[in-house]
């Protein structure tokens, strides 16, 4: 009956079955595996329609087990009177049956004594019969042999040389690769235990299993689609409200894509993470609260401006709750993050003038300013390229997005249009408060510091400029400009953003502004105010400025 469940096992599922069996040796007609799920030994004589079962644990315990496709018609968990007769012993007794799916039968006898093998082992046939039916005779040739070597498999197994080898194990809160090595293997992670198999389909395709485990919890299995080449990734994580998961990821093959994750929580319940261009979401403690977030890309700038390799998408952010996840991108906690982000893309783009003819890089680079509520800022750098239209790319609208095809005039009223679509924001104009703010700025004119005071203020010589048709207020100073993105007036007093450019930099900066008749006085961060105001003191960089 075992060689039954565990041959139903191969048939179903061959990758995690073969994880489970260990072929000992082969003698002859007969073979001795070892089946980990219950720790025996067992030899099986390779008969097309009839066969023998040897069965043997490393307690001591035998079982025999007679197969036949005639022996359909036994009823499962049903006894039969029957008679076993060699060429030099006979038996009468009681043996148990099983039928299996396809109907073949099986009767097996459990706790059999020692001197029932040694008389198998010293006969040629063997003949069952039953209920006035005759089966055989069966050959026992090579029997004496097998037989010996199962005994040598139950010693093996009792000494322990089938135990699993002790997990592999994975860093805590670390993203590790697995692939084609680490099939069948156990790791460990904390307390999760896990391994991965593989299997191939008729159809040429593959699935891989995780097979895990937390030890508070059930073991479950998770199937994904595999590539040719097995690979991924996996590590357990600690995630929002104490929660905890074991992140895990396969890739599926082909071009460009896809990456395929989940998350297997340790109640035994998993949640599907997307399918992701590419090797799918980073995982990172990105305000550094001891909580991970998973780090992506909006997918919908792939191929919408021009080809795969030129796309770039601004980033999003997901925080996993112990329940589901969340997009938390535009949370405040993670505002510096994008920010450094932005600035960092911006820069290289700025000096590279082929990037900057570049539809794909310029349009993943505005929809991050857009992200921050700075594309009105940075738009008018790339005004070149946003006034021209790609003859190779097709930009227009089409049903059912657009009730009927549109054909925009240029790349930026095609970027303008799909940004707004998507959801970010492109009318990020200055309010008429702080126009009114900067226009008295403005009205103060430039004015150069003495040389004392520069060296105490840090600054050069400044002025402010109002765009009141492209709601816009500009910083001009020594050799770099500003352009503020956001402000909060409160009387006399400010608070500013402003994205500046100067001498081959981009910087972002954070200013309290305040004027009292001709003077003026701002303090400049390159951090957002609560955040500076939220940590100690000396990690700020504050400097006064004065004119």
């Amino acid at each position: 009956m075992r060689f039954l469940i565990a041959f139903v096992l191969l048939l179903s599922a061959p990758s995690i079955a073969l994880a489970q069996i260990s072929n000992f040796a082969k003698s002859g007609n007969w073979t001795i595996n070892h089946y980990a799920s219950n720790d025996s030994c067992e030899a099986f004589s390779n008969g097309a329609s009839e066969y023998l079962t040897f069965a043997v644990r490393p307690n001591g315990s035998r079982n025999f087990y007679f197969t036949s496709k005639k022996l359909s018609w036994v009823d499962k968990d049903k006894s039969y009177k029957v008679k076993i007769s060699t060429d030099k012993y006979y038996w009468n007794g009681t043996l148990s049956a099983y039928r299996s799916d396809d109907g073949t039968g099986t009767l097996y006898m459990t706790a059999v004594k020692a001197e029932f093998f040694s008389d198998l082992k010293r006969s040629n046939r063997l003949r069952l019969d039953v209920d006035g039916a005759t089966y055989g005779p069966m050959s026992l040739k090579g029997s004496s042999k097998a037989i010996e070597i199962l005994m040598a498999c139950a010693e093996a197994a009792k000494a322990g040389a089938f135990k699993p080898a002790k997990p592999i194990e994975l860093p805590y809160a670390t993203l590790s690769n697995w692939d084609g090595d680490s099939l069948g293997k156990r790791f460990s992670v904390y307390d999760w235990t896990m391994r991965v198999e593989r299997e191939e389909n008729l159809d040429g395709s593959a699935d891989v299993y995780l097979i895990a485990s937390h030890k508070k919890g059930p073991e479950r299995t998770i199937k994904l689609e595999d590539s040719s080449f097995p690979s991924g990734a996996w590590g357990v994580f600690p995630f929002e409200y104490n929660s905890e998961a074991l992140y895990f990821t396969s890739f599926t093959g082909g071009a460009h894509c896809c990456t395929k994750a989940v998350l297997l929580k340790p109640d035994g319940n998993h949640i599907d993470v997307g399918t992701f261009d590419g090797e799918g979401p980073a995982i990172k403690d990105l305000d550094h609260d001891g909580d991970y977030e998973f780090l992506t890309y909006d997918h919908r700038f792939l191929y919408a401006f021009a080809s795969y390799a030129e796309s770039f998408g601004p980033l999003e952010i997901l925080r996993f709750d112990g329940r589901e996840l969340r997009n938390v991108t535009m949370d405040p906690r993670f505002s510096d993050f994008l920010m450094r982000d932005f600035i960092d893309d911006l820069q290289q783009i700025s000096n590279d003038e082929a990037l900057r003819q570049s539809q794909g890089l310029v349009a993943g680079v505005l929809a991050k300013a857009a992200q921050l509520g700075m594309y009105q800022a940075v738009a008018p750098n790339f005004e070149d390229l946003l006034g021209k239209l790609s003859t190779d790319w097709d930009l227009s609208c089409s049903p059912p997005t657009c009730g009927q095809k549109t054909e925009f005039q240029s790349f930026g009223a095609a970027l303008v249009f799909w940004l707004n679509e998507w959801g970010y924001q492109t009318n990020d104009a200055l309010p008429d408060e702080a126009l009114d703010y900067f226009e008295t700025l403005a009205g103060l004119g430039p004015e150069k510091s003495s040389e004392g005071a520069e060296m105490a203020c840090g600054d050069r010589s400044f002025e402010f400029v109002v765009d009141r048709k492209n709601r816009m207020a500009r910083s001009l100073g020594w050799e770099h400009r500003c352009t503020v993105t956001k402000a909060i007036v409160m009387g006399d007093s400010a608070l500013a953003h402003a994205l500046c450019w100067g001498e081959g930099m981009v910087w972002s900066e954070y200013h309290q502004l305040e004027h009292d008749g001709d003077d003026l006085y701002m303090t400049t961060w390159d951090q957002h105010p609560t955040t500076v105001f939220g940590r100690s003191t000396s990690k700020a960089t504050a400097r006064k400025i004065c004119r």
